[in-house]
């Protein structure tokens, strides 16, 4: 199955672990994940140049509709990730929303 993993861009520094096991979980059970643009720390998200911004944000959506389904990590609040879910949601993706036991419901 084809998986795009979601989650906060700027909270990838301090959830990284939790990224890291959620990746590794779906991997194991076989799935194709495409999350380089939330963990790889190389890959600058936001720049200057509007070609770089445009060609960031059309290979998430070009993953996203490739996708079976769609896993967001949802603890920290993120526009980019809401508007992502949205996006998921339009095309009648499956969404599995995952936080931690401390983020009140």
């Amino acid at each position: 199955m084809k998986v795009i993993f979601i989650a906060s861009l700027y909270d990838k520094q301090v959830r990284q672990d939790n990224y890291s096991a959620i990746i590794k979980l779906l991997k194991s059970l076989d799935h194709q994940v495409f999350h380089s643009h939330v963990t790889d720390f190389e890959i600058q998200q936001v720049t200057s140049s509007l070609v770089t911004n445009d060609q960031f944000h059309q290979a998430i959506f070009r993953a996203l509709y490739e996708a079976d389904l769609v896993v967001a990590e949802i603890t920290g609040q993120s526009l980019g990730v809401g508007f992502i879910l949205a996006e998921a949601l339009k095309e009648r993706k499956p969404v599995l929303a995952l936080t931690t036991q401390q983020t009140p419901p």
